[in-house]
């Protein structure tokens, strides 16, 4: 049986144990060999010094654990069965690696077959997300020889030049330089101050760097879709919306000649984090707008409630997307945020501006960029620098906001 030999492989090593035991945990057993791979797991857990289990004392916690078993003498010839065994590491390694793999076909399949017959469950498709994202984390801690992460020094030079991305005002390619890849910022203000159409401004410049083999993924979960796309056809066309009514073929001619189709949208209410990470592996993207970041959601958040300790767990799980998705291609995020009503009128921002997690969500962050707005500004806004790891610069800088055509300028 191979389960036997899987579970010898086991107590022979402790590295293998803890390489493979989160996918095999996963696979249906017969109750017997489950309580005795808890055993096991047990076992690694409480001695933590050791690298592999003798018999007696495998046994011996058997009779600690379960002192009542009316099967003991069945447990007992299971445990000498597995110590009788020699199996070969490379191939029961192999062996385990399809049955991991098969179990997670078999569950993401039995999650397929009520859509199949018609009886599909809406938390269907989320789930088959769910069991793809751990297979994704398996094989990825699977195919990791090491640990340790060791480039050479052209490839750390190479990495952090060629195709970065720069954003179009002065004071940003001052203050971030080139956006290289892995990096997650972070954008706020007070409500009507110009957040979206800040983006879109940079975002049309971004645009025009990349060819029409990448794109700029923008996923927008806050406005009505339509009037998002209506500025950002403003904004690339540098048209208002009345000019564009008025002449829509010249709108398509320069939509299409500075980029705009580069930018895909994605308009949903509600947005998940593990669908934000399927979408970025479908399409790809070399960059990742999200407006807006807090109204992000995750399995589990319940547990953690609405405030504070919720919007730290979506940026930290953002985080985690752009850094695994980073490893096959270079990608960058950027969320939008709202500032607190203390922000209302101030033309200088900083982080205890942030609304709501002021301490906690901002440590996920590269980037945080507050715009401000003084109570009688009307086309001036405000540049605040408020976190920055990607350069030691810290300023305010005054910018002009062209509000009909959505564009900033320096």
């Amino acid at each position: 049986m191979i389960e036997l030999s899987i579970l010898k492989l086991f107590i022979d090593d402790r590295d293998i144990f803890n390489k493979y035991i989160d996918g095999f945990k996963r696979v249906q057993l017969e109750p017997e060999l489950r309580n005795i791979l808890k055993l096991i797991e047990k076992y690694y857990c409480d001695f933590d010094d050791r690298s592999n289990i003798e018999k007696d004392n495998l046994i011996s916690m058997y009779e600690v654990e379960y002192p009542v078993h009316k099967d003991k003498a069945l447990y007992q010839d299971i445990i000498q069965q597995i110590f009788k065994l020699e199996p070969d590491a490379e191939v029961i390694t192999k062996l385990m690696r399809q049955v991991i793999a098969k179990d997670y076909a078999n569950q993401m399949a039995n999650c397929l077959l009520p859509i199949l017959s018609g009886q599909e469950d809406p938390n269907d498709f989320e789930r088959i997300r769910e069991y793809l994202q751990a297979y994704d984390d398996f094989s990825d801690k699977e195919e990791d020889e090491s640990p340790f992460y060791e480039p050479d020094i052209e490839d750390i030079l190479q990495s952090q030049s060629g195709d970065g991305l720069e954003y179009g005002l002065d004071c940003l390619k001052k203050g971030l330089g080139p956006l290289c890849g892995g990096t997650l910022g972070h954008i706020f203000a007070r409500p009507e101050t110009g957040k979206t159409s800040f983006c879109h401004s940079e975002v049309s410049n971004l645009v025009k760097c990349i060819g029409d083999e990448d794109s700029i993924l923008w996923i927008n979960n806050e406005e009505a879709g339509d009037a998002v796309l209506m500025r950002w056809w403003a904004v690339v066309t540098c048209m208002s919306e009345e000019e564009i009514r008025k002449n829509p073929e010249k709108a398509r001619h320069l939509f299409k000649q500075n980029g705009g189709h580069r930018m895909k949208f994605i308009d949903e209410a509600t947005v998940t984090v593990s669908q934000i990470e399927a979408w970025c592996k479908e399409y790809k993207p070399r960059m990742v707008v999200i407006d807006q970041g807090d109204k992000v959601h995750y399995k589990g958040e319940q547990s953690a409630g609405n405030g504070a300790d919720r919007l730290k767990a979506v940026y930290d799980k953002l985080r985690e997307v752009v850094k695994r998705c980073n490893k096959e291609w270079k990608i960058d995020i950027l969320t939008i945020g709202q500032a607190d009503a203390a922000a209302e009128g101030k033309r200088r921002l900083f982080l205890s501006n942030l609304d709501s997690g002021k301490t906690g969500k901002a440590g996920a962050f590269d980037y945080i960029i507050g715009i401000g707005k003084g109570h009688d500004d009307h086309s001036s806004r405000y540049i605040n620098f408020c976190k920055n790891k990607l350069k030691t610069y810290h300023a305010s800088h005054m910018v002009s906001f062209d509000a009909e055509k959505g564009r900033y300028y320096d």
